[in-house]
């Protein structure tokens, strides 16, 4: 007799609770082979990642990534009620170094009224300690007007004790910039070419990603940005064209190359962050466009300025360097014919990334990154 027929043979002599047994039996076998199994099964954990690359939004990963070497820390002096001049010795003593924006005050000039981070922090060497700094009374007003503290058109950044840019200087006047503020509040999937003339065409325009801590949309934060840059371009007498100056703008990723080649800029910045299925990937990285049928006059000199504003935004931020990334498949590169990067200035698909990025005090760092490198890429054109 088999076993199967002694098995029944034997329920058949027990009572009906048997059956229920024997069902309660097999019901737990499954469950504990289930949960077994899921066990052993690696899930990552996700907020709500954006793709590591959507062809509408004009970007994606760099080509290769650099770590970061162990961080070097300094302790964060009390700044707050002292002359720059004072500040400067304590701040080397730290092996730190700051970045300073100017605002109206009834304070003297060069009083320093407010720090990010606060004394006592501990903060990696490459990363500048925040400060407003008074730059007097505003001309005109009472000795006793209220002070202000928030950033205003007037305010101009700087690198603590490097001479401050001069507004009369002339070496700037002849240069322009053309920024490019990322996506838009509403998306345009109607297609057009990714190049002139080409059969391959791409959506005009995506709505971009969202920060999956502060839900803070793309093309928010990019145009924050890129006002902040617009006003340090300008304090230094460059020529500064915007692509969009509001979210509601609906310009196409063809048409925003256009603004460049009608301004006849010296370069175009395309300011982005990035995303990726891999929640855990944050870091830095500049695009710029491979030599094609279209790029072949600017491919060079976009490489060329790609690495400087890398390396500045690495610098301003101490954060990982994920390198250049050369693309043919970039509308706004495509049918650019100035010189054009994009920089992806962090990853709004991580949490710390993107709270960070999103930070008063880490929004300072990009722009002074960005604004150092575009600098030193006009320097090079400048005879």
């Amino acid at each position: 007799m088999s076993r199967v027929s002694k098995m029944f043979s034997w329920l058949k002599l027990r009572s009906p609770w048997s059956y229920v047994v024997a069902g309660l039996a097999g019901l737990i076998i499954v469950v504990l082979s289930t949960m077994f199994i899921l066990s052993t099964i690696d899930v990552p954990e996700t907020g709500d990642p954006q793709p590591e690359l959507d062809s509408s939004d004009e970007k994606g990963d760099s080509d290769g990534s650099t770590a970061t070497t162990d961080a070097v820390l300094g302790t964060v002096p009390e700044l707050v009620g002292l002359l720059i001049e004072d500040a400067r010795p304590l701040l080397e003593d730290e092996g730190l170094k700051a970045v300073a924006r100017s605002t109206f005050d009834p304070a003297p000039e060069g009083t320093i009224l407010t720090q990010d981070p606060d004394s006592g922090a501990q903060m990696n060497v490459q990363q500048p300690v925040i400060l407003l700094i008074s730059s007097g009374p505003e001309p005109g007003s009472s000795p006793d007007a209220e002070a202000t503290s928030s950033p205003s058109s007037s305010s101009t950044s700087t690198t603590l004790g490097a001479p401050s840019p001069d507004p009369s200087s002339r070496k700037y006047s002849d240069s322009t910039v053309v920024i490019d503020p990322g996506h838009q509040m509403k998306g345009n999937s109607d297609q057009e070419p990714i190049g002139p003339g080409s059969s391959t065409t791409k959506a005009k325009v995506s709505q971009g990603a969202t920060g999956v801590s502060t839900r803070i949309p793309e093309y928010q934060l990019t145009l924050d940005l890129a006002e902040r840059l617009k006003s340090v371009l300008e304090a230094v007498g460059v020529k500064v064209v915007m692509t969009r100056t509001t979210h509601e703008a609906d310009i196409s990723n063809s048409e925003r190359a256009k603004v460049g080649n009608d301004s006849a800029a010296d370069l175009a910045i395309r300011i982005h962050a990035d995303g990726n299925n891999d929640s855990s990937v944050q870091g830095i990285s500049t695009l710029y466009p491979d030599s094609n049928e279209w790029t072949g006059s600017i491919s060079a000199p976009s490489k060329e300025a790609a690495q400087l504003v890398q390396d500045a935004v690495v610098r301003s931020t101490g954060r990982q360097n994920r390198g250049l990334s050369a693309r043919t498949d970039i509308t706004g590169f495509n049918w650019s014919e100035v010189p054009v990067v994009l920089s992806e200035i962090g990853f709004l698909s991580n949490s710390e990334e993107d709270n960070l990025i999103n930070s008063e005090a880490e929004k300072v760092r990009i722009v002074e990154g960005l604004k150092t490198g575009v600098l030193a890429y006009l320097d090079t054109q400048i005879n």
